[in-house]
């Protein structure tokens, strides 16, 4: 299994179905894509606008794809190690790439931008797997989700995923 397959069956064992819940500034979501998501993904590849009812029945392939062209490749998760990629790749899912980035940056010391680029990822190489890595990681991610307005209705979700996301990458660092 490659280090995208891993990761992607990671996030897609916590993200589920559909859902649109209410307090969600994401509002649609299956499989952990918003439908802002998919009609951006969409519009760059020449198909119409989805509707709701499109993304409720959004097929594994179209999810796949999205999660490899707006999420995976937009963190450079080929080039981080597989550790540092899976929880990286999870953050961004959840938060988006961007404040992921930002994340793995303020973590290994890299300029903080939000754009992955060679130093960010020379940073996060020269770590490695380190679980003191893996551990701030975790840290500064719970601590950005204690600052979001609705984290009272979602944190404690948040929080296990985070913690699950952690114990994950850490088995691959050991299985590596």
């Amino acid at each position: 299994m490659t280090p995208f397959d891993s990761a992607l069956a990671f996030v897609l064992d916590h993200e589920g179905g559909f859902v649109n819940h209410p307090e969600d500034p994401g509002g649609a979501t299956n499989q952990g894509i918003t439908l802002a998501t998919f009609r951006r993904w969409a519009r760059r590849h020449g198909h119409h606008t989805p509707t709701v009812d499109e993304l409720k029945a959004i097929p594994g392939a179209t999810v796949r794809a999205i999660y490899r062209d707006d999420y995976w490749q937009a963190l450079l998760g080929d080039e981080l190690t597989p550790a540092v990629a899976l929880i990286t790749f999870d953050m961004g899912v959840n938060a988006g790439p961007d404040r992921a980035v930002r994340i793995l940056q303020q973590t290994v010391g890299a300029i903080v931008d939000g754009k992955i680029g060679p130093q960010t990822v020379s940073y996060a190489r020269r770590e490695g797997d380190d679980p003191a890595i893996l551990d701030e990681i975790t840290a500064r991610r719970l601590h950005y989700y204690g600052q979001l307005g609705h984290f009272g209705t979602f944190g404690l979700g948040w929080a296990r995923r985070t913690v699950a996301a952690r114990r994950a990458a850490e088995a691959i660092a050991v299985a590596g």
